[in-house]
């Protein structure tokens, strides 16, 4: 293996582990969203329990299943292995999203979500697109983080490297 793969795989072993911490505290940041705060702990349809159960259940394979995808990727790409590490950041989020959206969709409070029976008026759904659009935001911010990341490691390699400005 030459010198530039093997530094391009080692860059992107790098940002495919800082990708994977990210999403193992995305799935921590969602599952406590699912579990301990506000509505979905006061919430009368769906009652809390249930997303006690989901976010149990979410939180046991998203991760991980983003850690596998991001692997995949990692081997299948040929080159620029470094966004490698966006792929958990981004299939952590999705994986909460199309979950929650599927438990719901299958559970039998399903004919229950547009009807306003919480305390505060508003339906189940409303909250879930509330869920989801803070799930994409988690991704958004994630990926900005990433992406710093990216520069900070860019711009070293950059200065560090031999070939003068021309």
């Amino acid at each position: 293996m030459n010198e530039s793969k093997r530094k391009e795989w080692i860059l992107g072993a790098i940002g495919l582990t800082i990708g994977c911490i990210g999403a193992f505290i995305q799935s921590w940041i969602l599952c406590g969203d699912l579990d301990h705060r506000y509505p979905f702990k006061i919430m009368n349809v769906p009652p809390p329990q249930f997303y006690v159960e989901a976010s149990k259940t979410l939180s046991s394979f998203a991760p991980y299943l983003a850690v596998f995808v991001g692997l995949v990727f990692l081997f299948a790409l040929n080159r620029k292995k470094i966004i490698a590490g966006f792929i958990p950041l981004l299939f952590c989020p999705l994986t909460y999203i199309f979950g929650l959206w599927y438990l719901v969709s299958n559970s039998q409070y399903k004919d229950e979500l547009q009807n306003p029976i919480n305390f505060d008026s508003t339906t189940a759904t409303m909250r879930h697109q509330e869920f989801f659009m803070g799930a994409l935001n988690l991704f958004l911010f994630s990926a900005f983080v990433y992406l710093m990341f990216l520069a900070l490691i860019y711009g070293i390699k950059f200065l560090t490297s031999s070939k003068k400005m021309p």
